[in-house]
Order: structure tokens, then sequence, then C-alpha cells
């Protein structure tokens, strides 16, 4: 049995992982936001949702490929989650000691990771770059372990390090654009991914 080269997967994925794309975006934001204990269960479920989206880039993805309409469907769903963020992102305002809105939930952190392009793009690239064909499930299954663990530090600490930006961004002349930009980057990041 052949070894996982590791000395390349680990840097791989830190660059695949760790640049902005819809998890990290709309951590960033909820960071920001909410600041980084109050998103911890939207972080939560982003990883959660990680295991769905690496399983089903594992074994099913060339099947769902094969049946034209529910990649259709799965895409226009993800689309569609994707774009209600962005909007939801720019059209947000500061939040006040008093304001009630509540920041993103699990349920909504495991969606956006069940939807996400770029989640798939990279687990299929890890996946075929570095799995092991005669030990594919166990390969397979090590990849998984890391790429999870990689992405719950460096998701983290995109939600973390917004949490230290909020006093720059939340001033009123810079909240609006941050946002917009935020959301304009959210939507980019979607068109990337079918590119």
């Amino acid at each position: 049995m052949s070894e996982i080269n590791w000395i390349g997967l680990i840097p791989f994925l830190v660059v695949l992982l760790g640049t902005p794309g819809p998890a990290i975006i709309s951590l960033l934001y909820s960071g920001i936001n909410y600041g980084f204990k109050n998103s911890i269960p939207y972080f939560l479920g982003i990883v959660v949702g990680l295991f769905p989206n690496f399983l089903i880039s594992a074994f099913s993805v060339g099947i769902f490929l094969d049946f034209s309409t529910i990649y259709s469907i799965l895409k226009y769903a993800m689309l569609a989650y994707i774009l209600y963020l962005a909007y939801k992102i720019a059209i947000s305002r500061p939040l006040n000691a008093d304001d009630d809105t509540k920041p993103l939930h699990f349920s909504q952190g495991v969606l956006l990771s069940v939807l996400n392009p770029k989640g798939y793009a990279t687990a299929l690239s890890a996946i075929s770059q570095f799995s092991i064909v005669d030990s594919y499930l166990y390969s397979t299954a090590l990849i998984m372990v890391i790429y999870v663990a990689i992405a719950f530090v460096l998701q983290g600490s995109w939600c973390f390090a917004g949490q230290y930006l909020k006093s720059l961004f939340s001033h009123p002349k810079w909240y609006m654009p941050v946002n917009i930009t935020l959301a304009v980057m959210l939507i980019l990041s979607v068109v990337m991914a079918y590119i």
C-alpha cells in the first residue's frame, strides 16, 4: 500500500480551505457582526456540514452528475441559498445594543456546507490528487479527517478575526461598503466555482 503524500496534501488543503469562499466570507461577516462566541453554533454547523459534503464528493458525485435533473436541482438550490445569504449581508446594518437580530444558526451552517460548490471542488480535488487506489476507503477517510481539521482551524480563524475587525468595519463610513464587498465576494466565489 502506498502512503498518502502528506507533504503535498497539507499545503494543498491549507490553500484551498483558507481562501475566501462562501463559508469563510459568511464566517467573517458573522464574526464582525456578532463576535466569535455568538457565531460558534453557525461555525460548528459549517464544520459538521463538511462531512456530508466530503462523503458525497468521495462516493456519489459521479452518480449525481449522471442525472442532470438532480444535479440541476442541487445547483439551483445552492445558488439560491448563496444569493439569499449575499442579500442578507448586503442589506444588514450595524447592530445596536438593543437590536434583536440573531446570528446565523447551526442548521444554516450545515446547509451552507452541504450546498457549497467550493467545498465540493476542494474535496474532489483532494480525493483525486491524494487518495490511493489500492486503499481508497482508508486513504479517503484519512484525507477527510485532515480536511475537516484544517477547515476547522482556518474557518474558525476567519470568524475569530472578524470579531477584532468589528471596530474598524462597524464605523458608519465603512460598514455598508464592507458588507456590499463581502456580499459581492460571496456571489463571485460561487461564479468562480462554475468557471
